[in-house]
């Protein structure tokens, strides 16, 4: 008897300390895991070319594409997406949605939809979506004004919003494209200026905000395509200043604040070089003529970014090239702030990125092209990591690290992660799926080019990772811990699993289920439900993650067949 319960204690003993194994091994393996790259997370399967990100809400709008290229309306909370295809036939090809921007909790922007018997009407007009935290399917944009009544289009673009109204330009059909301003409503959306009178158009667009009023350019007909000022009022609509006098249009481009001012490039008697303006025609004065005696070229300035007390930004000077140039707001305090690439090659930086105190751009010495920093100073000014070749059409800084696309040693486009140092610079992980070794466009189309937001504090990006198309991805820093473990009824099945796998948590709703690998990091997020589809996975084991309407959470291991 003795024997019997001393084998018996013996035997759940070792059970228990079997499971205690497991269960510190386990615990240590995700404690671990939050130390490692986090991997993006796959939110739709379907190639969407998302773009036009506006965050409006708990949830990002934007133009997406579906199955067979039509655009459409369409939004995340970060987990599924949620389509907004209205009530349009189903042979009508879309309402591709552009120019978003939020104003009192309603989506406006640009777009077109069908009517009875119309299934080839193309016009674009002024829309907007009311947004709700939860959606319907056949939520859709509705039309506020038809501006320019019939089946032509008004086309809206350029909308900006300045003290609770949305400005842009529009075509009336009568008054040509002119510069109009809407509240939301249809009362509220009206012609703010015809500033080419008659039928011509002025094409307002570049709109800036500046100091409680909007910079931008236009041509009025007489002195070219010039800067104005509007204050939201058709009286406080004019021309600031004509920079490139006659008809010859200046192009003002690149505005930036520094110092209670606006910095831009334009072109005038000295070519195009670097502007000022405070919103007057006497505080309007080019800054420096860094490329002097040619009228007809210039140094051509681009890049304009406060940081530190500067105006950062490069310029051609015709003797070093493009490269990197810094200004305290003076003439004598503009200079070339280091020749990068020595000679008359140019370094072209791009992509100007504040982190942890120090300006970060992309460069090329001639010999490495890459990601560089500096304090302000020529002898500060440095290369970090050369391996990833210089940033295109993007650096983004988030949570902390610097995220940008560029090319690897072969040349494919990939996403890049750094800390600001040359060690802590490297390729961001890629998803668990069927690898494309160029999941990223370098090229010139921006039809192309993957998409970037930072929202509710996640970065959302669209990417080529299986070769299938760009697809909607997340990252997160929230990895999975040894904290999501709690008891509660959880019950997944089949165990081992092919495509379909059914989860059941006992008297409790489920909200969430998320997916880990099996070194607990996220790979998808589904909103609550009794199933989940995992047919484009690899074979393998996963971590299955449940939290329940009542905020607990379990997490179970799951065998992927």
């Amino acid at each position: 008897m003795k024997t019997k319960n001393y084998l018996s204690n013996k035997s759940k003993l070792s059970t228990c300390l079997a499971s205690t194994r497991i269960y510190v091994t386990l615990a240590a393996m995700l404690l671990g895991s939050t130390l490692m790259a986090q991997v993006p997370e796959l939110i739709d399967g379907s190639p969407l070319n998302a773009k036009g990100f506006t965050e409006l809400g708990n949830r990002i709008y934007f133009n997406g594409e579906s199955s067979n290229g039509d655009k459409w309306l369409l939004s995340t909370t970060g987990n599924e997406v949620d389509r907004h295809p209205g009530v349009a036939p189903v042979n009508y090809s879309a309402n591709d949605p552009s120019e978003m921007v939020a104003l009192n909790g309603q989506l406006i922007l640009q777009g077109r939809l069908v009517t009875t018997g119309q299934v080839n009407l193309t016009e674009y007009e002024l829309y907007g979506f009311n947004h709700s935290a939860t959606h319907q399917t056949f939520d859709f944009p509705t039309k506020i004004k038809d501006i320019n009544p019939g089946v032509s289009s008004s086309s809206p673009r350029g909308m900006t919003e300045l003290n609770g109204n949305i400005y842009f330009a529009a075509d009336d059909g009568t008054n040509g494209r002119e510069l109009w301003v809407t509240d939301g409503t249809e009362a509220g959306t009206q012609l703010l200026k015809d500033i080419n009178p008659g039928s011509d158009n002025s094409s307002p667009r570049r709109f800036f905000e500046y100091n409680g009023s909007l910079l931008f350019i236009a041509d009025n007909g007489t002195d070219g395509r010039e800067l104005w000022v509007t204050d939201g009022t058709s009286q406080g609509t004019e021309m600031v200043k004509d920079i490139n006098p006659g008809f010859a249009p200046s192009q003002a481009y690149g505005f930036a604040e520094f110092d209670d001012k606006v910095y831009f490039r334009a072109t005038g008697d000295n070519g195009t070089e670097p502007w000022v303006t405070d919103g007057t025609e006497s505080g309007t004065y080019m800054l420096k003529d860094i490329y002097p005696g040619n009228m007809n070229s210039g140094s051509f300035p681009f890049g304009f970014t406060a940081f530190n007390g500067n105006l950062y930004f490069y310029a051609d000077d015709n003797i070093n090239g493009r490269e990197l140039w810094i200004s305290d707001g003076t003439t004598s305090g503009t200079s070339m702030l280091k020749d990068i690439n020595p000679g008359n090659g140019g370094s072209y930086p791009n992509q100007f990125t504040e982190l942890d105190g120090l300006l970060y751009f992309g460069a090329s010495d001639g010999t490495n092209s890459g990601l560089w920093k500096t304090d302000g100073t020529t002898g500060g000014t440095t290369l970090v990591y050369s391996d990833s070749g210089s940033p295109r059409g993007i650096m983004i800084n988030y949570d902390g690290r610097l995220y940008y696309v560029a090319s690897d040693a072969n040349g494919d486009g990939k996403l890049w992660v750094s800390d600001g140092t040359t060690g802590g610079t490297e390729l961001a992980s890629d998803p668990s799926i069927a690898p494309n070794t160029n999941p990223f466009y370098l090229g010139e189309d921006p039809s192309q080019k993957s998409n970037f937001i930072v929202a509710h504090g996640n970065m959302y990006y669209t990417a080529d990772y299986d070769n299938n198309g760009l697809k909607l991805y997340k990252l997160t820093t929230n990895n999975l811990g040894i904290k999501d473990y709690e008891t509660i009824d959880f019950v997944v099945h089949p165990n081992p699993v092919e495509d379909i796998l059914h989860l059941e948590s006992g008297a409790h709703q489920i909200s969430e289920i998320i997916l880990f690998s099996i070194k607990g990091q996220r790979l998808q997020t589904w909103d609550g439900k009794s199933e989940i589809n995992l047919s484009e996975y690899n074979s393998g084991n996963y971590l299955v993650k449940i939290t329940t309407e009542n905020n607990k959470s379990v997490t179970k291991q799951i065998i992927k067949k």
